[in-house]
């Protein structure tokens, strides 16, 4: 997981437990998600999740963009952790640093 946070560096990544409920999806079980899963599929993902939970997986954190709050890795982590009663979890909550304007930085004159 390490690797792409390394790949650009105007990305900043905070490590923060976030409600769950305060997360939103952006893959599931029905057309309107921006990246539908057939529901057959979705259900079986997130049951043998749920059964790897229960076990005592450490799954991995949420990564969740911090400025819209959608999950864009973990979707049936997320949905797992719901059925079995959970209210937050651990995510990486990450936004593309805007470039810095100011003294030391080109100017441009044109604006």
């Amino acid at each position: 997981m390490a690797n792409p946070l390394r790949e650009r560096d105007d990305d900043v990544y905070v490590l923060a437990e976030v409600s769950l409920s305060d997360v939103y999806p952006i893959s599931g079980p029905d057309e309107e998600f921006d990246w539908p899963v057939p529901p057959a599929e979705y259900e079986r993902k997130v049951e043998a999740m749920v059964r790897l939970l229960e076990e005592g997986w450490d799954a991995p954190p949420l990564f969740v963009h911090m400025h819209t709050s959608r999950v864009v890795d973990g979707n049936h982590r997320r949905e797992a952790l719901l059925r079995l009663g959970r209210r937050t979890y651990w995510a990486v909550m990450w936004y593309r640093r805007p470039a810095f304007n100011g003294r030391g930085q080109p100017v441009s004159l044109d604006e």
